[in-house]
């Protein structure tokens, strides 16, 4: 038996405008997550909770102003996350095997957001959590795909 986890690092933008610093400030963000990961000052994961009624709730679409991310959210109640500008946006679709996506707000310079689309979490081979266990022969699938709105 194999053990297992996989994960995807796709920087996403709203609206066309990389070369703007705090750009992000005027996009919103939707990602249909119920949990997230609590990270030590290492990023190491220590404890999920609940997104409701926490500043990290976005399954509404709300904006991310002020707002930074480096956070994995599992839980998925939906199969996209969208982030929209004023002229546009970006739609992540997550297929099958896809249980978890990690949000990064580009730091200081704010010009990109990362979602990246995962099977597991962050430290999922000292946990064990979400790792996929797959025997001789035996295949697994994970699918994302990205369009522009």
């Amino acid at each position: 038996m194999r053990c297992y986890a996989a994960g995807f690092h796709p920087y996403l933008l709203a609206d066309g405008q990389a070369e703007t610093e705090g750009v992000i400030d005027r996009w919103s963000l939707e990602l249909p997550a119920t949990r997230y990961l609590e990270t030590d000052h290492q990023m190491i994961p220590v404890a999920e909770h609940s997104v409701a009624g926490s500043t990290l709730d976005f399954c509404v679409e709300r904006p991310l102003a002020g707002v930074n991310l480096d956070h994995g959210f599992g839980g998925l109640i939906g199969t996209a996350v969208t982030l929209r500008g004023a002229s546009g946006g970006t739609l992540l679709m997550m297929g099958e095997g896809t249980r978890w996506v990690q949000v990064y707000t580009d730091g200081t310079a704010r010009r990109g957001v990362a979602v990246e689309p995962m099977s597991a979490p962050a430290n999922a081979f000292v946990t064990g959590k979400d790792l996929e266990l797959l025997n001789p022969g035996q295949w697994h699938t994970m699918s994302w795909s990205l369009a522009a709105l």
